[in-house]
């Protein structure tokens, strides 16, 4: 990002029409380049990834607590680098818990009763530093229900390095989490995101850093709406 030398300010992106989703993952790709960078956790078998590499270039980080996956999908694709462990609010061992009517996650809970396996844990602080991140031009969160611990691990000065922010949170299956979605809902406004919603639920959620974007313009309302409409209208109409 290229400061304005003149007004001594930081310039603001405006976000644009071009609202994108990928893997029931929206978000807005004006000010994606090829030297951004995307954090992609839960990055699964890397469809997310590869598809922002191959369209804008990117370089993406992740982790994927799967090894079948990890070791099948993750380890050719280029310009993606990817640890094998689960992301959450300590370095060590993590349980999976797996269920086959759901993705696996380290969160316990009756829905998951199948055996399990223990997998690395490391927290956002020791991934960034192991990459040695700091500005994250687009984070992705998709770690079924760990999203609260890894929010809980981070600072405010740490999350106010993300431009933007897509996740989908799990309150949906796991609804004891529904408070502490709340809480991180209310902690992302309160420290400068813009919370925006391509969803009826907290499934696909997207949050702009007003301290890189402008946020309340005609032009982000327009383009949210014109998304939404067009879906609705493709998924009545087109595809029936």
């Amino acid at each position: 990002m290229k400061n304005d030398v003149c007004l001594g300010v930081q310039k603001k992106m405006n976000p644009g029409f071009n609202v994108v989703k990928i893997e029931g993952h929206s978000f807005f790709s004006e000010h994606l380049i090829p030297s951004s960078i995307l954090v992609d956790f839960g990055t699964n078998k890397g469809v997310f990834s590869k598809t922002l590499i191959s369209k804008f270039g990117v370089k993406s980080y992740g982790v994927e607590a799967e090894e079948g996956i990890y070791r099948n999908y993750l380890l050719s694709i280029d310009n993606l680098k990817v640890l094998n462990a689960a992301i959450t609010n300590f370095n060590g061992k993590s349980l999976i818990n797996r269920n086959l009517e759901h993705c696996s996650t380290i969160i316990e809970s009756n829905l998951h009763e199948t055996d399990g396996s223990y997998v690395d844990a490391i927290t956002y602080d020791d991934f960034s530093s192991y990459y040695n991140l700091s500005e994250i031009d687009l984070i992705k969160f998709d770690i079924e229900g760990s999203e609260i611990e890894v929010f809980a691990s981070c600072t405010d000065e740490q999350i106010l390095n993300w431009k933007q922010i897509t996740i989908e949170f799990h309150d949906f299956i796991f609804p004891e989490l529904s408070g502490e979605v709340f809480k991180i809902r209310e902690r992302l406004r309160g420290i400068g995101f813009q919370e925006i919603r391509f969803s009826l639920d907290n499934t696909d959620v997207v949050y702009l850093n007003t301290k890189y974007f402008r946020t309340f313009t005609p032009m982000i309302f327009v383009s949210i709406i014109c998304f939404k409409y067009f879906r609705g209208f493709k998924r009545r109409y087109l595809l029936n």
